[in-house]
C-alpha cells in the first residue's frame, strides 16, 4: 500500500569504475522501476551491488537461475579486484567514486526526502574476497577487514552526494569462509547453480554469525558505523544459537525457518547489531526477512509473519520491513515469495500481513 517500502537492485550487474550505470539485465531499467514505485506512493531503497561474482553479475530469474555467465569467471577476488592500485587491498576510493556517480544519477523521491541507499549485500558470505588471486583461502578476519575498508570508502563517497541516506551492507545471519575458493571452474558453476557451499580441494569452511562478523569489521575500522544514516538488517527467523548452527538435520532447517516463538531473538537481532556498532538508537530497516514455504505450512508462514510484524511495528527503532521475497523466482520449489509464480495469486502470508496493516493502520487501506 501507499507509504510502503520496496528494495530495488541497482543495477542487475556490476558497479564498475565507470561514470554511468553499467549494462543491466535485458529489460531491466532501475530508474524506471524507481519512478513506477514513486508513482504508487512507495518509498524506495536502492541496493548498489559491488563487483563480485554470482549475485552481482547475473540476472535474478534468468535462464538457469543464479549461474555465472562467463565460463572462465571464478568466484574468487572480484571485490578485491576493485581496490586502489598499490593499496594492498586497504583502499577502494576509485570504485567508491563510481558508486557516488551512479547514485547521483538516480531519481530522488518526489516528496523531497532523501533516497535510501544500501551498499552491497551480505558481504560476509564472502562471495567477493575470500580468496587471493591464486585461490588461496584467506582468514575470515582478513575477509572482514577488506569488506570494512571497501565499506568505509563507499560510505564516504556516497555521503558526499546530496540527497542520500546511506547504510552499509547488511550482514547475513551466518557467513561461510572459503565459500568461493574453487580450484575447478566447472565445480564453481555447480556450486553457483545450487547456491551451496564450496567443497573444492583446499577449501576450509568457517562459520560466523552476523554478530561475530560484525566484531571483525569493527576491529578493522572501529569508526565504520559512526556516520551511517541507518542500519540495514537481515533479521531472519533463526533458532538459537543461530541459522546453520543448531544441528537440526532436517532439510532447510539447521536453525533456519524456526517458529516465531523460537526465532524471536533473531527477528530482533538488529538490536544487538546496532549496539555492537556503537549506535544503539540508529534507525533500522529490515531489508530481508521471511520464512521458506518448503519447510513450514502456508498457515504457519502467515501466522508467524503477522506475529513478527506486530513486534516490529511496536519497535521505535524500526523504520520499515521488506520481505524476502515479495515475488520472484529462486532456488526452492515454494520458497519465500508472498505472491505465487503466476505473479497474481496472493499467498496466505501476503493476505495476513495486509490484514494486519489494515487493522493497525486503517487509513492505509
Amino acid at each position: 500500500g501507499r507509504g510502503g517500502w520496496v528494495l530495488i537492485l541497482i543495477p542487475c550487474g556490476n558497479v564498475t569504475a565507470e561514470t554511468r550505470l553499467p549494462p543491466s539485465c535485458p529489460g531491466f531499467d532501475p530508474a524506471a522501476q524507481m519512478k513506477q514505485a514513486y508513482a504508487l506512493g512507495l518509498n524506495v531503497i536502492v541496493r548498489l551491488e559491488p563487483q563480485y561474482s554470482a549475485y552481482g553479475s547475473t540476472c535474478f530469474g534468468g535462464p538457469g537461475g543464479w549461474v555465472l555467465p562467463d565460463p572462465t569467471e571464478r568466484w574468487a577476488g572480484h571485490l578485491r579486484a576493485t581496490h586502489d592500485t598499490g593499496s594492498n587491498y586497504t583502499r577502494y576510493t576509485s570504485v567508491a567514486t563510481s558508486y557516488a556517480k551512479v547514485a547521483a544519477s538516480l531519481p530522488r523521491p518526489p516528496h523531497g526526502g532523501k533516497l535510501a541507499v544500501q551498499i552491497g549485500n551480505e558481504l560476509n558470505l564472502a562471495w567477493g574476497c575470500d580468496c587471493t588471486a591464486d585461490n588461496v583461502c584467506m582468514p575470515m578476519a582478513r575477509v572482514a577487514a577488506e569488506v570494512a575498508f571497501f565499506s568505509r570508502d563507499a560510505v564516504a563517497a556516497l555521503q558526499a552526494v546530496p540527497g542520500l541516506s546511506v547504510a552499509l551492507t547488511p550482514i547475513a545471519p551466518i557467513g561461510y569462509a572459503a565459500r568461493s575458493c574453487c580450484h575447478n571452474t566447472s565445480e564453481c558453476h555447480r556450486v553457483a547453480a545450487n547456491v551451496s557451499d564450496c567443497d573444492c580441494p583446499g577449501s576450509a569452511s568457517v562459520t560466523l554469525t552476523s554478530l561475530e562478523f560484525g566484531k571483525l569489521l569493527l576491529l578493522a575500522v572501529p569508526t565504520l558505523y559512526d556516520t551511517v544514516d541507518w542500519f540495514s538488517s537481515h533479521a531472519y527467523p533463526c533458532a538459537p544459537p543461530g541459522c546453520g548452527l543448531n544441528g537440526d538435520p532436517r532439510p532447510g532447517t539447521n536453525g533456519w525457518n524456526a517458529p516465531f516463538e523460537v526465532a524471536l531473538p533473531w527477528l530482533v537481532v538488529y538490536r544487538n547489531e546496532t549496539r555492537e556498532a556503537g549506535r544503539p538508537t540508529l534507525p533500522v530497516i529490515v531489508t530481508e526477512t521471511g520464512w521458506c514455504g518448503d519447510f513450514c505450512t502456508e498457515a504457519d508462514r502467515a501466522e508467524w509473519t503477522a506475529a513478527a510484524w506486530r513486534v516490529w511495528v511496536a519497535d521505535p527503532q524500526i523504520v520499515a520491513v521488506c520481505p524476502f521475497l515479495l515475488e520472484g523466482r529462486q532456488w526452492w520449489p515454494k520458497g519465500f515469495p508472498w505472491i505465487a509464480a503466476d505473479g497474481a495469486t496472493r499467498l496466505p502470508v501476503f493476505n495476513a500481513t495486509v490484514a494486519l496493516r489494515c487493522q493497525l493502520f486503517p487509513a492505509t487501506c
